[in-house]
């Protein structure tokens, strides 16, 4: 078998289908089909079935899968390193907006000061894009409100986010059941969990304004449209100015809780450096929350 043939197996599993896999290659579909038939030829038997979800690997698509993902990663893995030049190295990372706009930078800082070689390649999404783009190895790390649960990625606990729920002082006293929820977007857990427990405490006539964009909710609260349950450290500024005030109230949602994940048979040996001092700079980056 050849590479060529492992990358058009991959990328059919990864895309669900033989179209889609050849524009990403950019292949004639052809070119693509001939290669998955010359592959199902070495391997004796059938790599793929149709489903109503796209096309699915077979048992011995799953068998062969495990080491051809490890071929095309290694495989990429080199084309971009030494297209880079001696000793450099390439982390790509993902990383949620609650941590982007938390201690974010202070991992990266950490990454170039260890590693003043490495080339830091970095994504921000929400979590469920970010869990994709890792299970189809377009990251080395992701940052994510985890754990993924995948048995070959390995999820390193961080410290948890608190939410706490913050109004403009012209909302209070609140009640949930007339004022708009700002709250995350439509895609993601905290939203879901946030849309159930509103519902359950406070009826069908809540609204929850979703949004992707965390400085925007922030943003929107201070002007009085909503109120939202959020980490305290993301509105500090506006805390100390005095346009946000944290309130209490009788139910908030569970504190968000994030993982540092990587493959665990990653080929980029920055992907686990970079995860463990992950790890440690989100401990530091919570303890001196804490002192403070």
């Amino acid at each position: 078998m050849t590479l060529d043939q492992l990358i058009a197996f991959v990328w059919v599993h990864r895309t669900g289908g033989m179209r889609r896999a050849a524009e990403t290659l950019n292949l004639p579909q052809p070119a693509l089909s001939n290669r998955i038939a010359n592959l199902e030829k070495i391997m004796g038997n059938p790599l793929f079935e149709r489903t109503p979800a796209g096309m699915t690997v077979t048992r011995d698509g799953a068998r062969l899968l495990r080491y051809a993902e490890h071929m095309v990663d290694l495989h990429d893995h080199m084309r971009t390193n030494l297209a880079r030049g001696s000793g450099t190295e390439t982390v790509r990372i993902g990383a949620a907006e609650t941590i982007a706009q938390a201690w974010l930078p202070d991992l990266l800082a950490a990454i170039h000061a260890a590693h003043p070689q490495a080339t830091l390649d970095l994504s921000i999404d929400i979590s469920v894009n970010l869990r994709s783009q890792l299970l189809a190895r377009q990251l080395d790390l992701a940052l994510v409100m985890g754990p993924l649960g995948d048995p070959e990625v390995v999820d390193r606990p961080l410290p948890s986010f608190p939410l706490q729920w913050l109004a403009s002082p012209s909302r209070l006293p609140v009640d949930l059941s007339t004022v708009p929820i700002i709250t995350y977007a439509r895609q993601t857990r905290p939203y879901r969990e946030m849309r159930d427990l509103a519902l359950a405490h406070n009826g069908p006539t809540v609204r929850l304004f979703p949004s992707a964009s965390l400085s925007a909710a922030i943003a929107l609260i201070a002007r009085g449209v909503g109120v939202g349950a959020y980490p305290i450290s993301l509105a500090l500024d506006e805390i100390g100015a005095g346009i946000i005030v944290p309130f209490k109230h009788p139910w908030q949602p569970d504190a968000l809780t994030f993982t540092a994940s990587t493959w665990a048979q990653s080929a980029n040996p920055m992907a686990h450096i970079a995860a463990e001092l992950a790890v440690e700079t989100a401990k530091n980056w919570h303890a001196a929350g804490a002192e403070r």
